[in-house]
């Protein structure tokens, strides 16, 4: 199971408020796979250790101009997403209209949160799964094997601490959750880069308030 989230310091972020509209289905609507017009995706990994804050949402939101959507079923889709006590995430899938999903990843990958303070650098990767149809799941009281499922997105925390991502592997049989596993070489030769030339960017403004 996924470790604590990413701490970074206080006051780094501002809060941003982003509304999330609500996604309408008929009352006959059984299946996901009825409205091919959404992509379902769920940010909750990033969100919960990943420091996707709602002001880095609005700016990815203003450079896009995409609406950010959502749903929250009875059914929990995951487990390990409660925060605060409340399970929302567990319950809840993000959508965006399928003409727009890969402005929306394209923008999303491309966040680099650097916190010097904790020397810490944050990234986000894109993970597909094939889960059971959440929407027939609410509508039916057995969920097995033979099931209809769906495929969503998922994104994932890549930093130089550690990595949190679900396990594909883990199959059909339980509630989706996320692992920590060590960080990516990558990630962290790449965050070693950001750090330093954050913390030298910061060191020259330092030196002109100073003047």
């Amino acid at each position: 199971m996924a470790e604590k989230p990413i701490e970074f310091s206080a006051g780094s972020y501002d809060i941003y408020k982003v509304d999330v509209s609500q996604v309408k289905f008929p009352s006959s609507a059984t299946n996901l796979s009825l409205f091919p017009q959404w992509v379902w995706y769920t940010v909750a990994p990033a969100a919960l250790w990943g420091g996707l804050t709602d002001e880095v949402l609005a700016a990815v939101q203003q450079v896009t101009n995409i609406t950010y959507h959502q749903y929250v079923f009875d059914k929990p889709i995951f487990q390990g997403f409660t925060f605060g006590g409340r399970p929302h995430w567990n319950h809840s899938l993000w959508a965006v209209e399928s003409e727009k999903w890969e402005l929306l990843q394209d923008e999303l990958l491309k966040v680099t949160l650097v916190d010097t303070e904790s020397s810490t650098m944050v990234k986000y990767g894109l993970q597909e799964l094939v889960i059971h149809d959440p929407l027939f799941a609410d509508k039916k009281n057995i969920i097995s094997l033979k099931s209809p499922k769906v495929t969503i997105y998922s994104f994932g925390v890549m930093s130089n601490k550690r990595t949190v991502a679900f396990n594909p592997a883990e199959g059909l049989k339980k509630l989706p959750s996320v692992f920590t596993m060590k960080p990516e070489p990558a990630i962290v030769s790449l965050a070693d880069k950001a750090l330093a030339e954050k913390r030298n960017a910061e060191a020259v403004a330092k030196k002109m308030r100073e003047l």
